[in-house]
């Protein structure tokens, strides 16, 4: 898509080249005109010159012309005299240069007309008095030459103006634009866990002022909006995760001590364990909340990546007992990072178990830990159903249910992946779906370092 500053620039010398054009064209068309006007003037001039040293000088003997009227032949270097002749027919004088030149006159044309001979222009007049028919002509050579100078000059000139229209307009429309690029910056820093900033609208013109002011506007509403939501959650897993506490302690009681409370023990375990899912639901939303406000307290300290991949690969190849997964794993060891190593672990947990619950039966599990271009690589690969393209982004939203498979029979809160892509967020990391075809899925954990950050091979 063509950049607005890219357009601004383009019409602007389209623009500029039609109206140069326009310009050029009408003026070489004038000018050709008035070039023309001013040898027929000079043309008119001479034969008033003539006529009257003829009417001067002349017996009206039938003799030729008289030296005085010879004399004026020389004094113009376009206009030439092809003939003198009396009106009752006699001719007078005649030029063998530029009599035939007078032959292509057209008898019923203009008394001034111009005709091409030898690859030059001329203009033949023919000029008439009481007594005598005078037939001049100019050579327009000169004034053909000079027309071509103007039209090379002209041809030069088109581009060259076009490219100057460009580039100005392109200098122009990049500082008129400035202001809106400012605010194009200043919106890409405002986040899910930054909406408390605003947009200065302070220099900036009336224009993007108005725009500023807006999205300003909006940002107070969504903060607000956010502020809500967060707020609700928060509450609402504090509020109900000490009574989901206590009844997860009572049940445990009861079966324990099998008291023969009436309740049958198979379904008092399955209150259990919706009690249990409920609480992991609560406390992933606590922590989701506090992500999205921007007050999830990371407790930083160096810890080994390796060493953690290591121990959940334990649980992971537990939990892919039952629906007979295989689990591979290729790990660099001691890899050195500076992070909040509980949330890293829960993070990486939520990808393992989701890989193993969103798998076939019999599937695969892979996983490779390494650094590469300045970050720590986690890639996960499974066996399961494909997702969609489309839906790549809708995995890490909150309950997501993609298809059947994804339901509450594999287990899970739903919001695993999300709560993952947060904490790894939190890091300044990143959590993405980079494929997934019918062979497998792939998930891909990064974590940024600097050389201070993560050591190898320690």
């Amino acid at each position: 898509m063509k950049s607005l500053r890219f357009q601004l620039s383009l019409w602007s010398g389209v623009l500029a080249g039609m109206a140069v054009t326009v310009f050029v064209v009408a003026t070489f068309l004038e000018l050709r005109y008035a070039l023309k006007h001013t040898v027929d003037q000079e043309m008119a001039d001479f034969a008033s010159d003539i006529f009257y040293q003829l009417s001067v000088t002349h017996r009206g003997d039938g003799s030729d012309v008289m030296p005085e009227v010879r004399a004026l032949f020389d004094d113009h270097y376009i206009v030439h005299v092809a003939q003198i002749r009396a009106l009752d027919g006699r001719r007078l004088f005649f030029s063998s240069k530029y009599l035939p030149l007078v032959y292509q006159r057209e008898e019923d044309g203009p008394p001034v007309q111009s005709t091409w001979n030898k690859g030059r222009t001329w203009r033949i007049g023919r000029f008439t008095e009481s007594r005598f028919e005078l037939d001049l002509v100019a050579d327009l050579g000169e004034v053909d030459k000079s027309l071509l100078k103007l039209r090379v000059a002209f041809a030069l000139a088109l581009p060259i103006t076009f490219i100057a229209v460009v580039v100005g307009s392109a200098w122009v429309s990049r500082r008129a634009l400035a202001p809106l690029r400012r605010v194009t910056e200043a919106s890409k820093r405002i986040t899910a866990r930054g909406l408390d900033q605003r947009i200065d609208d302070k220099d900036a013109p009336l224009e993007v002022q108005h725009l500023i002011q807006v999205l300003n506007g909006m940002m107070d509403r969504l903060e607000y909006g956010f502020s809500l939501a967060d707020r609700f959650s928060s509450d609402a897993s504090h509020e109900m995760r000490t009574p989901l506490t206590v009844m997860q302690g009572l049940l445990e009681h009861a079966l324990a001590n099998d008291s023969g409370s009436g309740v049958p023990a198979e379904e008092a375990t399955i209150i259990l364990d919706e009690t249990q899912r409920l609480i992991a639901i609560l406390e992933s939303l606590l922590l989701l909340s506090r992500a999205h406000a921007g007050n999830l307290e990371l407790r930083v300290r160096q810890f080994d990546v390796s060493n953690i991949v290591k121990e959940l690969e334990e649980d992971l190849r537990a939990l892919a007992i039952g629906p007979g997964v295989t689990v591979e794993s290729t790990v660099c060891p001691s890899l050195k990072y500076n992070g909040d190593e509980g949330l890293l672990r829960q993070a990486i947990f939520n990808v393992f178990t989701n890989a193993v619950r969103h798998n076939r039966i019999g599937g695969e599990v892979r996983f490779q830990l390494g650094s590469t271009g300045g970050k720590i690589q986690l890639e996960i690969f499974n066996t399961g159903d494909p997702i969609p393209e489309a839906q790549f982004e809708q995995v890490f939203d909150r309950f997501f249910r993609g298809d059947a498979s994804r339901n509450r029979a594999s287990g899970g809160t739903g919001l695993g992946l999300n709560l993952a892509r947060e904490i790894v967020r939190a890091h300044g990391g990143e959590l993405t779906l980079v494929s997934s075809t019918v062979v497998g899925t792939t998930f891909v954990l990064h974590l940024p370092y600097s050389g201070q950050q993560v050591v190898t091979g320690l």
